[in-house]
């Protein structure tokens, strides 16, 4: 059933047919009601029976009472029968079939193979069976109360199940009565080529049925069902790389706008390509959408001044302490950085020296005894007077100042009706104590899509010491990846668990089965270069081959490893292909060749995908000062942003590499 909870707008009538339909125990319907988000008119129900018969069901509100009385009156004869009685489903299913006939390229006036039920589940069979009798419209089927129980109800749609529909008829049906499920064309994973002569169509690809139900899940409660559901208003969507998570954030954030006029949105991601991704198909998908896309740190800048200090200047403020405060500490610099990183990211309230000996640091690879905590504490408060004194702020300090100036009253703070969250495995606890203070208290939603497997900042479940009581029964995993080919999904899996055997904690990883059952292509290819200007040389090569195949320039995307890489990559790429590459983080369509980071890339896509700059990652996990503890998270952070790179392609993955331990890791030949 699609919602799996009755919407709070329908009426009791209405209410009273999706209930019977929820209590068929059957494994064989699939049941849709429809949504009023283009202004269109459609009957309430479109049912699904064993996957190839389809049934239209229109309610009636009449009673026996006002059945019998307007028979009494003769009003048959004077035509005002379906204006008295609320037929205007009988219209309203003429109307929805004629344009379903058009679409297919008909006048409207042929015949879909559908049954047209009109229910009247307040009215008794015998005074519906007079109306059926005196109305004469063939083609329909007009059932009482009596018929409208759940063992009626599906024993007439087991005798009345006589003409199946091919696949292009069901697809047509279902897209015309399920618009907000249909996905644009050329939004298809698979297609590297797109389709400029017309807008976006949605007809050809649909939403699948768990990812439907993710998106309509407790759309549209009640406030009484609301109340009677724990945490009613948060949604977590988790899933294997590929399964359509963000989809489903984008499709719930157009069908709550639609169905909440004026409510208040907002979408946050944690990196720039990807709000410029989402805003892009919203566009293409709904421009009149009103909803808010900004990055957490670009939300936080709208609403709180700050300046960040250099990562250089950073790391010298720490090295210097360490020398003047705390001569004897075996610790290294990276590591204070990333300690005092943790502490902002998880101290949601007093950030006292109580708290850090106390608290479990989860995730942590390196264990600190209590003189050595106290050591790291009394560092970090001198480490955070410096910056303070200065004027600046780290990056991770930055939100947890937010949330102390909000607890203060400093900041005025926006209340929204629904926060989305996507990749909410890079987000800190700290983010998340933010949000939750600016949703609604009433009727505020957070909907959040998360994968722990690409959780290359910090644990990846990290919403668990804010939000974890609230999770629990809220949580939904998608188990079906659609972005890539089986190869390429194959590869990046095997890469994955050679470098993490003994992963725990939730790891979102294909199996054999469904492997199996993925769409197949090339090898992903792995090509060895001697020098990085080669490297650049190469990559520009295979752009121009692809688009000399007739690829389009927006189905590239090239990833390097090093972000401080992207600007001369940008800039070389320009030279051999001028006006076709653009920085992701600034691009304002899918039109052009998109560069990004590895540390930028997670939540886009495209069907080629060529990698750069995993040598330095995988050089990184050798270097001479890191303790096994250190090396061991560094290369658990490292295989996770190699896994997410390798599932950004669609069709083809190249990946370029020229050290010896890269070779290694890669299995190259």
């Amino acid at each position: 059933m699609l919602p799996e909870t009755v919407p709070a707008r329908f009426s009791k009538a209405v209410a009273k047919v999706y209930t019977a339909l929820k209590r068929i125990e059957a494994e064989d319907l699939v049941c849709r009601v429809s949504y009023p988000l283009d202004g269109k008119q459609r009957p309430e129900f479109f049912v699904v029976y064993r996957e190839r018969y389809v049934f239209l069901l229109g309610i009636s509100e009449a009673t026996t009472e006002e059945v019998d009385s307007l028979l009494q009156g003769d009003l048959f004869a004077s035509g005002v029968l379906a204006e008295s009685l609320d037929l205007a489903e009988h219209h309203r299913m003429e109307r929805f079939i004629t344009t379903v006939m058009e679409d297919l390229g008909g006048d409207g006036r042929g015949r879909i193979p559908v049954e047209k039920w009109l229910l009247f589940p307040k009215a008794s069979g015998k005074s519906v069976e007079r109306i059926a009798e005196m109305a004469n419209w063939p083609g329909y089927r007009l059932l009482g109360r009596e018929s409208c129980r759940p063992d009626a109800l599906h024993g007439h749609f087991r005798e009345s199940a006589r003409n199946p529909l091919d696949d292009l008829l069901l697809k047509r049906l279902q897209g015309s009565f399920s618009p907000e499920a249909a996905i644009p064309r050329d939004w298809a994973p698979h297609r590297a080529k797109r389709d400029r002569s017309h807008a976006p169509t949605q007809t050809d690809f649909f939403l699948d049925y768990d990812q439907e139900a993710a998106v309509k899940r407790d759309l549209e409660l009640s406030e009484e069902a609301r109340q009677a559901v724990d945490s009613g208003g948060l949604r977590l969507i988790t899933g294997v790389a590929g399964c359509g998570k963000t989809l489903v954030l984008l499709m719930r954030a157009r069908m709550m706008a639609r169905l909440q006029p004026g409510s208040t949105l907002l979408v946050l991601t944690h990196n720039k390509p990807l709000r410029a991704d989402l805003e892009m198909r919203i566009r293409e998908l709904d421009p009149d959408v009103q909803v808010k896309w900004t990055t957490f740190y670009a939300w936080i800048a709208s609403l709180m001044p700050f300046r960040v200090i250099p990562d250089g200047k950073q790391k010298e403020i720490t090295g210097r302490l360490v020398r003047e405060r705390a001569p004897g500490l075996w610790l290294s610099v990276d590591f204070l950085r990333d300690e005092f990183e943790w502490i902002c990211d998880h101290a949601v309230d007093a950030v006292t020296e109580e708290w850090y000996l106390n608290t479990d640091r989860v995730g942590r690879q390196k264990a600190l005894g209590k003189n050595q905590r106290s050591d790291v504490f009394r560092l970090f408060q001198y480490y955070r007077k410096e910056l303070k004194r200065t004027g600046t702020n780290d990056w991770s300090g930055i939100p947890a100042a937010f949330l102390r100036n909000i607890r203060k009253g400093k900041v005025r703070l926006p209340r929204y009706d629904a926060v989305f969250i996507d990749e909410a495995q890079f987000f800190a606890p700290v983010w998340f104590a933010c949000i939750k203070a600016a949703l609604h208290p009433d009727r505020g939603q957070l909907f959040m899509v998360a994968d722990p497997t690409q959780g290359f900042l910090r644990n990846g479940r990290s919403w668990h010491q804010v939000l974890g009581s609230e999770v629990r029964g809220r949580s939904q995993r998608l188990v079906r990846p659609y972005r890539n080919t089986r190869q390429i999904l194959d590869f990046a899996r095997r890469f994955y668990q050679r470098r993490l055997p003994s992963e725990e904690g939730e790891v979102n990883l294909p199996t054999k089965e469904v492997l199996g059952e993925m769409s197949s292509g090339e090898e992903p290819k792995i090509v060895q270069m001697a020098t990085s200007q080669d490297e650049r040389a190469r990559v520009a090569n295979e752009l121009s081959a692809a688009l000399a195949k007739g690829l389009s320039p927006g189905g590239i995307l090239v990833i390097h490893a090093d972000a401080r890489q992207i600007e001369g990559l940008v800039r070389h790429l320009e030279e051999r292909h001028p006006g076709m590459v653009v920085d992701a983080r600034e691009a304002p369509d899918r039109d052009r060749i998109r560069v990004c980071s590895l540390n930028a890339c997670t939540g886009i896509e495209a069907p080629v995908v060529i990698f750069l700059g995993i040598d330095s990652l995988l050089e990184s996990e050798n270097a001479l000062d890191l303790d096994d503890s250190e090396r061991t998270e560094r290369i658990r952070g490292n295989t996770k942003k190699i896994f997410v790179a390798f599932t950004r392609a669609t069709q083809r993955l190249l990946v370029f590499y020229r050290s010896r331990a890269a070779a290694v890791a890669l299995k190259a030949p």
